[in-house]
């Protein structure tokens, strides 16, 4: 529903939070390609008793609470790419379909 453009709806299969195993398949703590430069919680738990958040820094933490949000996993149907935008808010991501 956050999409300004919603002819490009079409384009996209899934939204979802990031899950503790999908940050952990792209993170480690030389890696930081999780790295937003702000604290965020996983849709998943590390544990069956622990929240887990991504620092600043990328790396992964279990029960923290300075966490700012949630980091969306948005899934593109085949053959979609994104064409354009730098996914900020006043330059959002263009979709196009090959």
């Amino acid at each position: 529903d956050m999409y300004i453009d919603n002819s490009q709806r079409s384009l996209i299969s899934e939204v979802h939070a990031m899950t503790y195993d999908e940050a952990n398949a792209i993170s480690s703590i030389s890696d930081v390609r999780c790295n937003t430069g702000a604290h965020y919680w996983l849709a998943s738990a590390y544990s069956s008793s622990s929240l887990c958040e991504v620092m600043w820094n990328g790396s992964m933490n279990a029960g923290h609470d300075n966490c700012w949000g949630v980091r969306p996993v948005v899934s593109l149907q085949s053959g979609v790419y994104i064409s354009g935008g730098s996914g900020t808010e006043s330059d959002p991501y263009i979709l196009a379909k090959e």
